[in-house]
């Protein structure tokens, strides 16, 4: 026993001599730290959107790709523009999407995240909705910049919101004129849209009626630029996050989206310029309801109207690409961007945007599209979705493949980008002045 004792006590001692040396140890490194943090130059501040991602999570040798999967892709509808243009690279079509390395869908809502790996190259993010959905990105932009783009608008699902409507409802006079649309958020192509003239035809007495509270509420854009043959149209413009990490994204250009009937008309499709709400929708061939940008800085720099600019359609121009550059800032939070991916290493993704705008020149954003349709059914829209799916993917490539230790990033594919015609509106952090607003 008393031997016993002995060696316990011994235990005991050693065990105590250890942790007194490991205090000692530590005390000492956080007593000196301080000298070193002193002698030490103080570096600026810098936003922490640019110091994410680690240099390596997003580049093509570290997502080691399964050597089956390589140079394969999966594609939903199997036929698609983005089909075509892989197969003419030289990848192989396979009918797995867990054996692709890259995935294309053209609807988001049929991606199964769960059997997503994190190697894969994804066209859509699991958050895209947030930026798709009409509340939620009037959610987004309330008390941002690109605020300052949306027309007036009233979420009717939010109590404060639906009251403040309310009240503007009731001290607006009747009107044979449209004043206000009213949307349900979760649809598109212009399907639960309603033409409203009198605001309170939304109310029940002095409230919002029930059957109104899960809509938006948007003001009428009444006083717009139209075509030189009387019609009304908006611009569908495209845009590319080629990646996330570092953040790149892109301007891709776009047409304008006609209404096939005269202003002065009647109808739905007089007023709302969506393919599916024309004659014929997206099978119809008529020239006439998609036409190219260069027609509009054509109308502009011969009308040059009274208070007008000096070089009008550069200032359109200008205001439709810093509408981008606004909408996608907003998404921003201190540590990351709010739609940067889960799921996989790497993502990119192509957006529409469409904007209206008025005898002013005020560029007005009506929604961003999330899985935008990619028409080939006239001359305009065939033009540029048949030249801008092949650019997008050589670039989203060129990132995929360049060397990670790549300085600056993206370097390689920013010089294809812009060879490409696409324009840098973020990259990393930085949010470069548009070419179209230089000497404005």
């Amino acid at each position: 026993m008393p031997a016993q004792r002995r060696r316990r006590g011994a235990r005991l001692i050693t065990s105590c001599a250890t942790v007194t040396l490991t205090f000692v140890a530590l005390l000492a490194f956080y007593q000196l730290e301080p000298l070193q943090v002193e002698t030490t130059v103080s570096q600026p501040q810098i936003p922490k959107h640019q110091l994410r991602p680690p240099a390596r999570v997003a580049r093509h040798v570290d997502r080691q790709v399964p050597p089956k999967a390589q140079k394969h892709f999966y594609s939903q509808p199997s036929s698609s523009h983005t089909a075509a243009a892989l197969t003419k690279r030289g990848w192989r079509q396979t009918k797995n999407p867990e054996e692709a390395e890259v995935l294309w869908y053209q609807r988001k809502q049929l991606i199964d995240w769960g059997h997503v790996q994190k190697w894969q190259l994804v066209n859509h993010v699991r958050r895209e909705r947030d930026i798709g959905h009409k509340r939620n990105l009037a959610r987004r932009l309330q008390g941002t910049a690109a605020a300052r783009w949306v027309p007036e608008t009233y979420d009717l699902s939010d109590k404060v919101q639906a009251a403040n409507f309310a009240k503007v409802a009731l001290e607006e006079e009747p009107s044979s004129a449209i004043k206000w649309l009213v949307k349900r958020p979760g649809t598109d192509g212009g399907k639960g849209i309603e033409l409203v003239q009198n605001a309170r035809d939304v109310l029940d007495g002095t409230s919002v009626k029930r059957s109104m509270k899960d809509r938006l509420a948007q003001r009428y854009v009444s006083d717009l630029l139209l075509t030189p043959d009387g019609r009304k149209f908006d611009l569908r413009v495209y845009w590319v996050v080629a990646s996330f990490r570092p953040e790149l994204v892109l301007y891709g250009g776009g047409t304008l989206r006609v209404s096939a009937s005269n202003f002065t008309g009647g109808g739905k499709g007089t007023h709302l310029t969506n393919a599916a709400q024309q004659q014929g929708g997206h099978s119809s061939h008529d020239e006439s309801t998609r036409r190219s940008m260069q027609e509009l800085w054509d109308q502009l720099s011969s009308e040059k109207r009274e208070g007008w600019p000096a070089d009008p359609a550069a200032y359109v121009d200008c205001h439709i690409r810093k509408t981008i550059q606004d909408v996608w800032r907003a998404y921003e939070s201190t540590e990351k961007h709010l739609l940067e991916p889960r799921e996989t290493h790497d993502a990119f993704i192509l957006l529409g945007l469409d904007v209206m705008i008025d005898a002013n020149l005020n560029v007005y954003l009506s929604e961003v599209q999330s899985g935008c349709g990619l028409p080939t059914n006239t001359k305009a829209v065939r033009d540029v979705v048949l030249k801008l799916v092949p650019d997008l993917l050589d670039v989203v490539f060129a990132v995929k493949d360049a060397s990670y230790n790549e300085k600056p990033p993206h370097a390689a594919a920013i010089a294809l980008a812009e060879a490409r015609g696409f324009e840098v509106l973020a990259n990393g952090g930085a949010t470069p002045e548009p070419r179209a607003c230089r000497g404005l």
